[in-house]
């Protein structure tokens, strides 16, 4: 709707009232749709309309989750940078739609994963936050994919606000914190602890769990063992089982 609001506007045309039976967008309308029509604004509704809160923030989006940043994007209430992979933006969702952010998104990131394959997201979202000067991060991600279904089905069909505390509760957020400091310094420990890791295990670990989404048992186990059996020839793991039998800190080669 706030694409078409963009296009209304922009070609001047109205669509008459008296052609909706009481003004509704009901069924008449879709028997007998108009090439355009005008909307009251760019609406924005749901969780995303929390960017109100922070001066300037980054969005994060997969594929077509472009659609619920889309609006919060073109209505430009809060100064914000994008961040987007999917696959061939214009070839899957068309110019139009790519032309409209970029007239709003000066400097998107858009990665195109078709060319590029799978980006490191996080690294994408962290580099965006750091150069826009950002106060917050917002993802789009897919619901049942975070909190399972029965969660989701609840909050969806109830529509119902939930807390930070619950939003813990049920796996939404990792951690709740009661500053903006807080919150970074946490995300330094937690990072500082990875770094001390084996970056083959933990690269392996990430290409696993994003790899599984969505696949039988059978099928993630198969990617597992093949994860496993790459990793284990690795220096990596040579330095690990040393350190171990040693009873050493590791030093990991990183290959």
């Amino acid at each position: 709707m706030a694409l078409l609001h963009q296009r209304a506007v922009s070609r001047c045309a109205r669509f008459p009232a008296h052609h909706l039976p009481g003004g509704r967008l009901d069924g008449a309308l879709i028997d007998d749709h108009p090439s355009h029509l005008w909307v009251k604004g760019i609406p924005t509704a749901g969780v995303g309309n929390i960017e109100r809160l922070f001066r300037r923030v980054v969005w994060v989006a997969t594929g077509s989750g472009i659609g619920p940043c889309l609006p919060h994007l073109l209505s430009r209430e809060t100064p914000s940078r994008l961040v987007w992979s999917t696959r061939d933006p214009r070839a899957t969702y068309g110019d139009d739609l790519v032309d409209e952010i970029l007239a709003v998104q000066p400097d998107p990131v858009i990665w195109d994963t078709t060319a590029s394959g799978k980006p490191d997201l996080l690294a994408l979202a962290y580099q965006a936050y750091r150069e826009f000067d950002a106060e917050a991060v917002i993802c789009c991600v897919r619901l049942h994919h975070r909190v399972g279904p029965s969660w989701a089905k609840e909050l969806i069909y109830t529509g119902r606000k939930i807390d930070a505390m619950e939003a813990r509760r049920i796996g939404l957020v990792n951690r709740v914190f009661d500053t903006r400091e807080e919150m970074l310094d946490s995300a330094a420990a937690t990072l500082a602890e990875i770094a001390t890791r084996s970056p083959v295990a933990v690269a392996s670990c990430k290409s696993v769990i994003g790899d599984s989404v969505g696949r039988t048992t059978t099928d993630a186990l198969d990617i597992e063992k093949a994860a496993f059996r790459t990793t284990f020839a690795t220096g990596d793991m040579r330095e690990g089982t040393a350190a171990f039998l040693a009873k050493r800190p590791p030093s990991f080669p990183g290959h």
